[in-house]
């Protein structure tokens, strides 16, 4: 099987130990580029992808496999809290356990609701209320530029996006974690303007777009304005 047995004590004990292990760990650089050191604030403790449940169960059973795997979550999540306040466990709210649990969760546990990949009849608005409603801590993870999808093409769905981010800031959400590449060619606009809108979520995305292109192309911002808006209205 692929996957691990997510009740099974010898799983919980190792879990909890791999989450202490990497909470205890010492301040580690981000990136090979910059000089930001931080501590760990989670650790991740989620399934392997895709199926493969030992026992074999099939996609029908999505609520017993999402209970089973936030009771590992949730179970290492307790074990660590006292130890590490202020840190997390996190989980993926995905694929077959992409449902709400039916026992309340702990606080510390961070549960990241993706917004592809839901093999669950639950809909997003339903996970982000019923996993707040459990007690956890609730982001989203999200799919802003995957190669094999998007192939470097503007994000047809540019302003849907945007929109979301207030709409989740009302939700309470307050993490978001995105696949992202380094196509700023096709996909600048996205990036800069929701790393804006994180910090201010109603903010004008007029004007924050108007400051990405006098900022990206000084003398050639009107050109380039019309380039993109071409793009992102569909028009490209």
């Amino acid at each position: 099987p692929q996957q691990l047995k997510p009740d099974h004590p010898e799983v919980i004990t190792r879990a909890t130990n791999f989450a202490r292990s990497v909470l205890s760990g010492p301040p580690r650089q981000l990136w090979d580029s910059t000089y930001d050191f931080q501590t760990e604030g989670a650790a991740p403790i989620s399934p392997n992808d895709g199926r493969g449940w030992n026992p074999p169960w099939d996609d029908t059973q999505w609520q017993t496999i999402t209970d089973k795997v936030f009771y590992l979550a949730n179970e290492v999540a307790k074990a660590i809290k006292t130890d590490f306040p202020g840190r997390y466990i996190g989980v993926y709210n995905y694929s077959l356990y992409a449902g709400i649990p039916t026992f309340n969760l702990e606080p510390n546990l961070l549960v990241e609701i993706t917004t592809q990949y839901n093999w669950t009849p639950v809909g997003l608005a339903k996970r982000i209320d019923g996993l707040t409603a459990r007690g956890a801590t609730v982001g989203i993870y999200d799919y802003y530029d995957v190669w094999v999808w998007y192939r470097d093409y503007p994000p047809a769905n540019f302003y849907q996006l945007l929109s979301a981010i207030p709409w989740y800031a009302g939700k309470g959400i307050r993490v978001f974690t995105a696949e992202a590449a380094d196509g700023w060619g096709a996909r600048g606009p996205l990036y800069y303007v929701t790393s804006k809108l994180y910090w201010e979520p109603n903010a004008s995305v007029d004007a924050i777009l108007d400051d990405f292109y006098s900022k990206a192309f000084g003398p050639a911002k009107e050109p380039m304005k019309l380039y993109y808006q071409q793009w992102l209205s569909g028009g490209g």
